[in-house]
């Protein structure tokens, strides 16, 4: 892989809340659902909470992931069935809720929508904030103060006290923007598309 993505890779993975500031279409949503599945497959986070701009982006991210642990021959060479028996019929087994075979719990919402998830007494240990924000919603002060009022007051602190991790994905659209705020206030890595003169992605985006 890129160092880029190597970068990516590292940032998703490393136990700290974080923003991940990326160029539009370098990636950045494929490596996370990548990075899901593993989570997935080796059930390392017993709820994921997964937030897209709208509940209809987050489902349409679910249905990757389902169809990858349907279909996916080698995945379920490697790792077994991972599919519930009663997947056609489950109500956990929806593009907005998965429960899989070895017990992780898949949760989606739109952004600024909804209460804090708990699941079985447990709340997400990994909380996933993919490109929330909109050009129309950073250009207004109100929609800006309250995305930012829903993150700090309904997501933050529905997160596991002990093992919980936030990661916020995403571009960044305006200097007000609030992946731009939470990556001053968490720290994590803020690519370009160019640096130093040099793309980032040399092999795909010369």
């Amino acid at each position: 892989a890129p160092a880029c993505h190597i970068d990516l890779i590292h940032e998703l993975t490393s136990r700290k809340d974080s923003a991940i500031k990326f160029p539009s279409g370098f990636s950045k949503t494929t490596w996370e659902k990548i990075d899901t599945l593993h989570d997935l497959v080796y059930a390392l986070e017993p709820v994921i909470l997964y937030v897209g701009v709208a509940l209809g982006d987050a489902q349409f991210h679910f249905e990757s992931i389902k169809a990858e642990l349907e279909n996916n021959t080698t995945l379920r060479y490697v790792y077994g069935n991972l599919v519930p028996d009663d997947a056609a019929t489950s109500h956990k087994w929806t593009n907005r809720h998965l429960e899989t075979v070895n017990g992780v719990n898949l949760v989606a919402r739109g952004a600024g929508k909804g209460r804090g998830v708990n699941i079985k007494n447990r709340r997400p240990t990994k909380i996933i904030l993919d490109d929330i924000e909109t050009d129309d919603q950073v250009r207004s002060s109100d929609q800006r103060m309250k995305l930012e009022n829903w993150l700090y007051r309904v997501i933050i602190p529905s997160k596991d006290k002990e093992k919980g991790v936030i990661k916020m994905i995403g571009t960044v659209l305006s200097t007000t923007c609030l992946l731009l705020k939470f990556y001053k206030g968490h720290g994590g890595i803020f690519r370009k598309a160019i640096e130093n003169g040099d793309s980032i992605w040399p092999e795909y985006w010369k």
